[in-house]
């Protein structure tokens, strides 16, 4: 590197370095001004700097809790001219904080006028606040003038400032702290002063100790705004390593009025949780049909505690209401413990140990120093005793001396001459009033002397012996936890985190109808909604559709999972009870609330998936299909695990969707089916498995048709067709031929005058299908009156459409028949020319109805 050096009259050295160099070793500076002048705190007295200046200078005004407050201005116009020259508002906001006793455990500031609220409500101008010290603050303080800590410059050098406060109590373990510096940062708990002080008092008697042990006093944080921790048994491994989560989750309890309604009822909020912003989320999910059964919510907190007023409805379950708002809300919340504090001046990550023992060994250079402070002031103090006991044993000869002398001068000087006595000695019988002279005077003299001998002696051997400093300590230990000790306000149990909360265990399994619509609007529905109809039937209504109409309808069991796939390639899951409920007339909740979809990307697709498939993806693939003739294989286990935000499983090109998902297993066929009522078999080991991004490969040739529905089959199962104007009818799998990937298929479905397929499901082992319409007419049918046709028929009418309405989608009901229950719906396969047998009341079907032929 080339230094050169410029000289400006004598003065100025300019120094040529690499920029980047400068910048390292700026930056360098900056970051450990930060960690040690400014975000972390002392592991001696558990302040930072900004604290520790307030308090001082509160103490430098008189500010002593028995003293009248002064206006936070005035407070803050002291520190910043004094000691901290940074913003105001800094300053304010700190001691705003230490008043708070929502924030502090054990508040330093007794503060007067609005100091902020649990809702979030900032505190007023520091010009119409006042404050003072509190009680416990005084206790950081005391001491402090008899040389027990360190004093520093300030920032200009004109006066000292601690570097540290004599801290009589933990500070730090019962207030806790937080702060960001560069590169870490702090986070700690408060605690019960009185399980502190217990720990204190076992490692001052036995400092060999483990952690284990401490933990019989120190059971976990306690946090001022109470609540539950619900980790028990995780807190040792936290404690021991300093760092780790706190799961902490609000009291409540469940009220019952007169006429039966269950009211749940939170009177404790985990700490630093806004009130109004929970009320305010709570609120919002309820309407976004997020938790269900919540019919009113509002706070009735007042000076006395914290009442938020949860009204639940006639049939919901409390406990599983309030779980789910622990799953969704700030109910419950992860306190991270990260333990780095300045210790000797470096930051350093410590255990509950180390925190107590840094705390004693403070407290042992704090009482050695103000021991030998006072050592010092009552030697002195002796000294000039002893002068006047020599005066006192020789009062009239000591008073002749005085009085024959012509000033005082000379009478110091003959008294030093006389009775050996040094000048502090002799201008202190000077200085002694006659009053003195008495007898009772004297005797309390001499009282003085023998205490202020004693004392020094009792001192003496306390600095000399280590035994009696630890007794001395341990003595104002617990001193503290007699003045301040006081009963644990957070709970410490062991239950299920929401976080291994599994809410199906609350709630039933059955089979229901999920609708979701061309808008985005999605809902659930009871089964039983629909009573079963004879074929051909109207149906009834399933959803209000004004001027949108059905995009996907699905049944699945209430314990399933949905897999929702994207026009833009992407898959999202959730549970099926968290699509919101509601009746056949509601048009249900906006999906796009509950997915984070991207701008124009709506959900095409849904895949109900069952516990056990989840349980065991290893054994299935999953296969996709575009309506533009594209397939694509993946193992299952590709897609088991779905991000909030998305996961991209398909490649798709502009004018390309999903329009069908199967799973796969090893011993299955797989059968597509086209608008055009045609289908082509062929063996899954065509389709190679492909990575998340890939495109697919050729699946039919469609000959401008659209592909409608994928099925994995074999060869003994029976396939429902459904076409768009209502027909519909079942094909065994062996009438198919097996072809090559990519072939025209055969027919499947005569659709000259069906409209086209629509569907088409195995329906080997279900008794029940459901048809619905776009215009959200529903019928649910039993699948044994649907025939057993060959595969060049139209089959016969499932349900009688209104003008202008057509078939959207079908979808079976699992029903629990046995083998020979199924060989009963599985009559003889018909030919072309005979008719399929009919009920008495379908006997008026047209003969349109009857099976065709290609040929």
């Amino acid at each position: 590197m080339d230094n050169t050096e410029n000289q400006n009259n004598g003065q100025l050295r300019v120094l040529d370095q690499p920029i980047s160099t400068e910048l390292k070793n700026s930056y360098l500076a900056y970051a450990m001004s930060v960690i040690v002048g400014r975000a972390l705190p002392d592991a001696r007295d558990g302040l930072k700097p900004v604290h520790r200046r307030i308090l001082y200078s509160m103490m430098e005004l008189g500010l002593w809790s028995n003293k009248p407050t002064k206006k936070s201005a005035r407070i803050v116009g002291e520190v910043l001219g004094k000691y901290h020259p940074h913003g105001d508002t800094a300053v304010y906001d700190s001691m705003v904080r230490m008043a708070q006793d929502f924030s502090l455990r054990y508040p330093l500031v007794n503060g007067q006028g609005n100091f902020g609220s649990i809702d979030g409500d900032p505190p007023a101008a520091m010009r119409y606040t006042e404050a003072r010290l509190d009680k416990l603050a005084e206790e950081m303080l005391v001491d402090i003038d008899k040389n027990t800590v360190d004093f520093g410059p300030n920032y200009d050098n004109t006066l000292q400032e601690p570097l540290v406060m004599p801290s009589k109590i933990p500070n730090l373990l019962v207030n806790g702290s937080s702060g960001i510096a560069v590169g870490m940062a702090t986070n700690m708990p408060t605690h019960n002063i009185s399980e502190v002080c217990d720990a204190l008092t076992l490692l001052i008697d036995n400092p060999n100790a483990e952690i284990k042990d401490v933990l019989t006093h120190v059971k976990g944080p306690d946090f001022p705004t109470g609540a539950t921790i619900i980790n028990q048994y995780e807190l040792p491994q936290i404690y021991a390593t300093g760092r780790g989560s706190v799961y902490v989750r609000a009291n409540y309890h469940i009220e019952e009025d007169k006429k039966g309604k269950k009211k749940i009822i939170v009177t404790d909020l985990p700490y630093k949780v806004n009130k109004s912003n929970l009320i305010e989320h709570i609120a919002k999910i309820v309407n976004d049909g997020v938790i269900k059964g919540i019919t009113d919510l509002r706070d009735e907190s007042d000076k006395d505690g914290i009442r938020v007023v949860i009204e639940i409805s006639h049939n919901a379950e409390p406990e599983f209401v309030i779980n789910n708002l622990f799953k969704h809300t700030e109910l419950e919340t992860t306190f991270g413990v990260n333990n780095l504090v300045l210790y000797k001046g470096k930051p350093k990550l410590m255990n509950i140990k180390e925190l107590l023992e840094a705390y004693i060994e403070h407290r042992i250079d704090v009482t050695k120093r103000w021991l030998a402070f006072d050592i010092d002031k009552l030697e002195k103090k002796l000294h000039i005793l002893e002068g006047l006991m020599v005066a006192i044993s020789n009062l009239d000869e000591t008073i002749e001396i005085v009085k024959s002398s012509k000033d005082p001068s000379t009478a110091k000087q003959r008294l030093m001459e006389r009775f050996k006595l040094d000048e502090l000695q002799a201008q202190a019988i000077l200085d002694m009033k006659l009053q003195k002279l008495t007898g009772l005077e004297i005797d309390n003299l001499k009282k003085d002397y023998e205490e202020t001998k004693k004392t020094i002696e009792e001192y003496k051997g306390i600095l000399a012996d280590m035994k009696k400093l630890m007794a001395l300590i341990r003595k104002e230990v617990i001193e503290m936890k007699e003045k301040y000790g006081d009963a644990r306000r957070t709970e410490i149990i062991n239950a299920v985190t929401t976080k291994n909360f599994n809410m199906r265990e609350f709630i039933e399994n059955k089979t229901e109808v999920v609708i979701m619509t061309k808008q985005g609007y999605v809902k659930r529905m009871s089964i039983d909604e629909y009573r079963i109809q004879n074929r051909a039937g109207r149906g009834t209504k399933a959803a209000k559709m004004d001027d949108d109409a059905i995009k996907e309808f699905v049944v699945a069991d209430t314990h399933d999972f949905l897999y929702l796939f994207t026009n833009k390639g992407r898959l999202f899951t959730m549970d099926c009870f968290d699509v919101p409920e509601a009746s056949k007339n509601a048009k249900g909740r906006y999906l796009a609330n509950f997915l984070k979809l991207e701008q124009d990307e709506k959900v095409t697709n849904i895949l109900s998936i069952g516990e056990d498939i989840v349980k065991d993806a290893d054994k299935y693939s999953v296969i996709e299909v575009t309506k533009k003739g594209k397939i694509k294989k993946m193992p299952f286990d590709y897609i088991k695990k779905v991000r909030a935000n998305g996961l991209r499983v398909i490649t798709l090109n502009e004018d390309d969707e999903v329009v069908a998902v199967k799973l796969l297993t090893d011993e299955s066929k797989i059968m597509i089916n086209s608008f055009a009522g045609k289908a082509v078999v062929f063996d899954h080991s065509k389709v190679r498995a492909m990575g998340r991004g890939a495109m697919g490969v050729k699946a039919m040739n469609l000959a401008g048709s659209e592909i409608v529905s994928v099925n994995v089959v074999k060869d003994n199962d029976a396939v429902l067709f459904v076409s768009k104007l209502g027909y519909g009818k079942k094909s065994l799998v062996s009438e198919f031929r097996e072809t090559n990937r990519g072939t025209k298929g055969v027919t499947a479905m005569n659709i000259k005058t069906a409209g086209g397929v629509v569907k088409s499901l195995v329906v080997t082992g279900q008794n029940e299908i459901m048809v619905i319409t776009d215009k959200g007419i529903a019928i649910r049918t039993k699948l044994e009156a649907v025939p057993l046709l060959s595969r060049n028929t139209k089959g016969v009418r499932l349900i009688r459409l209104d003008e202008k309405d057509y078939v959207h989608d079908v979808d079976v009901i699992e029903g629990a028949i046995d083998d020979e229950e199924i060989q009963e719906v599985k009559p003889e396969i018909l030919d072309g020319n005979e008719e399929p047998e009919e009920s008495d009341e379908n006997s008026e079907e047209s003969e349109d109805e009857q099976e065709e032929s290609d040929e």
